[in-house]
């Protein structure tokens, strides 16, 4: 995979390859240290996903909050997998 740390200890970056029952899945995926996962911080995850024309693996050690929650679940469904680590 590839890999491009953007901001030390806080945000990391790039594409990887997951084996699956379908095959190979590629995804963008992008790791952030932060406590509160907002919706511009979906926002660009998915600007940054289209730029790749992959589906976006988003990895965090912190919570969702309410309003991002409902943001991802109506508009980025699909194309937006959170995974809180």
């Amino acid at each position: 995979f590839d890999v491009k740390i953007v901001k030390k200890m806080r945000e990391i970056e790039g594409k990887i390859k997951i084996n699956s029952d379908l095959g190979i899945l590629e995804y963008f995926f992008l790791a952030k240290n932060k406590k509160r996962i907002n919706e511009a911080d979906l926002s660009l995850a998915n600007d940054s996903g289209k730029k790749n024309r992959s589906p976006v693996l988003f990895l965090s050690n912190g919570e969702m909050t309410k309003k991002s929650e409902k943001y991802l679940n109506e508009n980025l469904k699909g194309r937006i997998i959170f995974r809180k680590i």
